[in-house]
């Protein structure tokens, strides 16, 4: 029978991940302090889950899953708490890009990762801060509403930002 990973193994990668988590929660809220309360329930959703976490997988992208599922919907519970609706920080993908999210060495090396958050960053702001609340999981209709944008606004900027994002970054895509 395989034995999968004792909860002081589990505790120790948790506790080694906390500052690249923390950073992940704060471009999420723009908050001090609602980051460090998003990286508490995001710890803590963890540990009451960890006979969920599939063993030889990657344990950095498991916890950002979390973490975004929990700051989606905290969100979407409460829509009219200012601080989660100020805009993105310029370096929103900077948590993500940082350093590479697979465990196993498979993901981009740091260079790559710099290149791409440097292609990333040469976005322009609008349209990167709607992108990027679009990759973490919003509609749509809610980004419009929370950046008072047009619906067309929203989704125009979305496809240009594709688009350049495609051309600019097909020397890492294989």
């Amino acid at each position: 029978r395989h034995r999968g990973m004792s909860a002081i193994e589990f505790s120790e990668r948790l506790v080694a991940l906390q500052k690249d988590m923390w950073r992940f929660a704060y471009s999420l809220t723009a908050d001090y302090d609602d980051a460090c309360d998003l990286l508490q329930e995001t710890s803590l959703k963890a540990l009451m889950s960890m006979h969920m976490f599939t063993e030889n997988t990657n344990f950095k992208g498991w916890l950002c899953i979390i973490m975004r599922n929990l700051f989606i919907t905290h969100v979407r519970q409460t829509e009219h708490h200012a601080s989660l609706f100020e805009p993105l920080p310029d370096d929103f993908s900077s948590a993500l890009w940082s350093e590479p999210l697979a465990d196993d060495g498979s993901a981009f090396d740091a260079n790559e990762s710099r290149e791409i958050y440097k292609v990333f960053s040469s976005v322009p702001v609008e349209e990167r801060r709607v992108f990027s609340y679009f990759v973490i999981g919003y509609k749509y209709r809610e980004i419009a509403e929370m950046m008072h944008l047009p619906m067309g606004t929203v989704k125009s900027r979305i496809f240009n930002t594709r688009r350049r994002l495609q051309i600019l970054l097909r020397d890492f895509i294989d």
